[in-house]
């Protein structure tokens, strides 16, 4: 048996819903923002630790004398490090 009496939803009921919505949805968009924000931090520390191992490996392979006159010359990806000019 219908209820006659009974009506749809209130525009306050819908306006509430969708101001809830948006706030979840900020909510995630933040957390996914600063998620990615750590992603690109790890991978230039990562980047950054197999740089100074490479060259550390290199000292103790050839003495710290020859490599501090011949520059350890290594390539990562894209970055060429040489001694004394940084990555390229």
């Amino acid at each position: 048996m219908l209820v006659r009496d009974e009506r749809g939803e209130s525009l306050i009921e819908v306006l509430m819903s969708v101001a809830i919505m948006a706030i979840v949805f900020t909510a995630f968009l933040s957390a996914l923002c600063t998620g990615s924000f750590g992603v690109t931090v790890v991978r230039e520390r990562v980047t950054a630790e197999d740089i100074a191992r490479l060259q550390l490996e290199h000292v103790k392979e050839t003495g710290f004398i020859t490599a501090l006159h011949n520059g350890p010359v290594f390539t990562i990806g894209n970055c060429k490090v040489n001694r004394g000019s940084g990555m390229r």
